[in-house]
């Protein structure tokens, strides 16, 4: 059968972030700001990273793929798309233009596919929640799929999966530059889930159970990878040293196989300690991604969150930062709790923990979080395509849309445009 996997993706956008409902840095503002958001979107960029699996598992079935992007294929048996928030209208469009044209079996992947599935509705055969590949490999012909909504979480051997085929794609523009200064960069899953409550967390809608592979599985993608010509790696897990012995056998692993390469993951600073970020960087660990979401603790508990003290989070971005390993720092503006004073305060923090870069999200609510069932009745924007972390979509308690919008736009600059980083930074670029 002729499978197609049809992406819908516009300049900046990452699809696979955001726990698969997909952002943008749509950031707005003036001269400077513009800058910032050029440097970014021209400088991020790989697929959903479960795509090489999903192309592997097909071509190993027999089946014929093709990867189309913006545009509708020609006479494919089987359109697999994965929708996301962000391009929400132009994904319906294409998904019209398909019925219209075409008599594919239509499979929806992805959250937003499942808890925004009425968006959907005449447009799709198939949506199908949790893992995609259990059903991949049970397909030899069109009667072997399922019609309606799969909410599909059986337990599967993560090992048994295939090495990922990257070869749809033009790997020379996967980059996560200057995270990762070494170029290309490949997306890798070493564990699946996230064990976490925070409510307004779009990894929690994806399943709580944790599922990790073997470290032998994920040292010989690794190895792999590296034949394949890309030169660094980006773990996409929710919390990568979740099980800190894993890391440990995994640093052991790649420093007795004298594996050269470069990795960044995302992690939480309670979750790592000084004598394994030694050890990690000493693997090949460079940048790091963490979240710090506000300085007020308070505000984000009311959300579930367990804030790692601030004591930890200071020690270990420093220590990072000592080392040489880039950390990304996290934070979000726009709680329902926030005031200006508070938005401010996180700001002054951020500046005060001095990481190498910091995000500032504002606080959306995501379709199949608690957070969105708690504040649905305040959203006043149902316009998908704005729930992309940088437009305030529901009113809270304490903050308009406009002084949220303002503080955002106010913590890239303070952060991003000091001279002693404006200085520091030119070092990466040139």
């Amino acid at each position: 059968m002729k499978f197609a996997i049809v992406d819908v993706i516009k300049s900046g956008d990452k699809k696979d972030f955001n726990g698969g409902f997909g952002t943008s840095f749509d950031i707005g503002g003036g001269f400077f700001l513009k800058i910032l958001k050029f440097l970014r979107n021209s400088n991020e960029f790989f697929p959903i990273t479960l795509y090489g699996i999903y192309i592997a598992l097909l071509k190993n079935q027999g089946h014929e793929v093709y990867y189309a992007k913006n545009r509708v294929p020609d006479n494919m048996d089987v359109i697999i798309m994965h929708v996301s928030l962000v391009r929400n209208k132009e994904e319906l469009d294409i998904l019209k233009k398909i019925r219209r044209t075409q008599s594919s079996f239509v499979m929806l992947i992805g959250p937003a596919a499942f808890h925004c599935s009425k968006k959907f509705e005449g447009l799709y055969d198939l949506i199908v929640h949790g893992d995609l590949e259990p059903h991949i490999r049970e397909i030899s012909s069109i009667d072997d799929l399922p019609r309606g909504i799969s909410d599909f979480n059986v337990e599967h051997d993560l090992d048994s999966l295939p090495l990922p085929d990257w070869g749809l794609f033009d790997i020379s523009k996967f980059s996560q530059f200057p995270l990762l200064k070494r170029k290309p960069t490949a997306p890798v899953l070493a564990n699946r889930g996230c064990v976490f409550k925070c409510n307004y967390c779009p990894y929690v809608v994806n399943g709580s159970s944790n599922r990790r592979r073997s470290v032998l599985h994920v040292i010989k993608e690794i190895k792999y990878l590296k034949n394949c010509g890309f030169k660094s790696i980006l773990f996409r897990d929710p919390t990568f040293t979740l099980n800190k012995k894993w890391i440990e056998e995994f640093c052991n692993a790649i420093i007795a196989e004298n594996i050269e390469i470069e990795f960044a993951c995302e992690t939480r600073t309670d979750c790592l300690t000084e004598d394994l970020v030694k050890k990690m960087f000493e693997a090949g660990l460079r940048a790091v991604k963490v979240g710090v979401e506000s300085f007020d603790h308070r505000s984000i508990e009311k959300h579930s969150r367990i804030a790692p003290k601030k004591e930890t989070q200071e020690t270990i971005i420093n220590y990072c930062e000592s080392l040489g390993i880039r950390v990304a720092a996290f934070y979000i503006l726009g709680l329902d709790s926030d005031t200006a004073n508070s938005m401010q305060t996180t700001i002054d923090y951020s500046l005060y923990l001095g990481s190498s870069y910091a995000n500032f999200n504002i606080c959306t609510p995501l379709p199949g979080t608690k957070f969105y069932d708690e504040v649905k009745d305040k959203i006043f924007d149902h316009n998908l395509n704005h729930y992309d972390n940088f437009t305030p979509v529901f009113y809270t308690k304490c903050s308009t849309p406009k002084e949220i919008k303002y503080f955002q736009q106010k913590a890239f600059s303070k952060f991003y445009f000091r001279p002693s980083l404006i200085m520091k930074r030119m070092k990466d670029f040139f």
